[in-house]
């Protein structure tokens, strides 16, 4: 990473990538950092036949722009910001076996972690911990949350999950949310 200001610029990214739509939004996110200059691997958890629809989608998308897609085994030991893309909302039970020892590696590691939707292994409606669960740094709530009081303090208009994603990327390389939402 590198310091501009008082803010950092990620150069590296790793998305670890579950089977569903959240990891379908790893893939969507990694596109555009990818775009954006980024060094972006998606580090896939599970079964990549297993994936269908729209995240199947975003994957070939990724894939034919040249993206980097590698199995799960490990994190590198080093990258700039960890986007944990597993489980989204939609979860229901426990994690446990690879998926959990997955959250572990990420947990345990140094660089942060920008979680989309909300930290794998919660429960979406009332936050319990589904066995276990991502400790993330930042979560989208939070970005939309900041784009929402953008909107508000600058008058800067709301432009929809891409906008959201925008801001991501605009995070990640270290520049203020309102740049992208005006």
């Amino acid at each position: 990473d590198q310091v501009d200001g008082d803010r950092i610029r990620y150069a590296d990214a790793v998305v670890v990538a579950g089977n569903g739509n959240n990891g379908g939004d790893g893939f969507v996110l990694a596109q555009l950092a990818h775009q954006a200059g980024l060094t972006v691997r998606v580090l896939q958890l599970g079964d990549c036949n297993k994936i269908s629809g729209a995240a199947r989608l975003h994957m070939q998308h990724f894939r034919q722009s040249d993206g980097d897609i590698q199995e799960f085994h490990e994190l590198p030991n080093k990258t700039d910001v960890i986007v944990d893309a597993i489980f989204g909302t939609g979860l229901a039970r426990d994690i446990s076996g690879y998926w959990a020892d997955a959250v572990q590696l990420i947990n345990a590691h140094r660089a942060p972690v920008l979680s989309l939707d909300i930290p794998s292994g919660l429960h979406a409606d009332n936050g319990q911990v589904l066995g276990d669960a991502v400790v993330a740094d930042l979560t989208t709530v939070d970005q939309v949350i900041h784009a929402i009081k953008e909107m508000f303090v600058r008058g800067a208009p709301l432009i929809g999950v891409t906008g959201a994603y925008g801001v991501m990327i605009a995070a990640l390389n270290g520049q203020a949310a309102a740049d992208h939402l005006g």
